[in-house]
């Protein structure tokens, strides 16, 4: 179970910087244009 929950912790943690990833090209997108 525990390495379910620590599995779980890093996609959460995954998902997160992806979004800030995202994030930040849409604004360099939205720069640019």
């Amino acid at each position: 179970n525990a390495s379910y929950f620590q599995y779980r912790s890093l996609q959460t943690k995954f998902r997160e910087l992806a979004a800030k990833k995202d994030k930040a090209a849409l604004e360099e997108i939205s720069h640019t244009e």
